[in-house]
């Protein structure tokens, strides 16, 4: 598959085992383009970077489990990811790690329907392991500034996520911010 609009441009080739699940996937795919701020607007997101885009997402089936990894450049923001799942959604088995970088907190926030966020840098940081009904958090951060939110533990992945046990530490230079959230 191959896909312009412009100086955009979408490219990909592969095959799901189960497209609903996203068990057995067999994927690889480019997205690149020179300004991924126009990209944004078109989709009325905030502006939540700038520059040139190129993104690019590998999925090899191997077995039971979906190595995935995922190299994201999207103008000032850049994101990365890797693993091993049985299935992309609502996965039970396997484990998963990454980052994301970006200079506009408060626009990701505005994204995510998360008011009241500094507009600075952030950095989130991910690295879980996947069971059936759990999800065993071993390290996720948020930092910002001098500010930083960190959770580890179980998070139950059934019915008012029950069996879940997590453990949060957050540090702020100016506590009051937290009413804005």
């Amino acid at each position: 598959m191959q896909a312009t609009a412009g100086d955009i441009e979408l490219r990909g080739s592969g095959a799901f085992q189960d497209v609903r699940s996203g068990r057995g996937a067999d994927l690889e795919m480019r997205f690149d383009g020179p300004e991924v701020a126009r990209l944004l607007h078109y989709f009325g997101l905030p502006d939540l970077s700038r520059g040139a885009f190129d993104f690019r997402l590998d999925l090899d089936a191997q077995g039971p489990l979906t190595r995935l990894a995922l190299d994201g450049d999207l103008g000032s923001l850049e994101a990365r990811a890797e693993g091993e799942l049985d299935r992309l959604f609502r996965p039970t088995q396997g484990r998963l790690s990454g980052a994301v970088t970006g200079p506009d907190l408060e626009a990701l926030g505005r994204t995510l329907g998360v008011p009241g966020l500094a507009a600075q840098a952030y950095e989130l940081k991910a690295d879980a392991d996947f069971e059936p009904g759990f999800v065993r958090i071993q390290a996720l951060s948020l930092a910002s500034g001098e500010d930083r939110l960190s959770v580890t533990g179980v998070l139950g992945t059934g019915a008012a996520l029950a069996g879940s046990d997590l453990e949060f530490s957050l540090a702020m230079q100016q506590a009051a911010r937290l009413g804005a959230v």
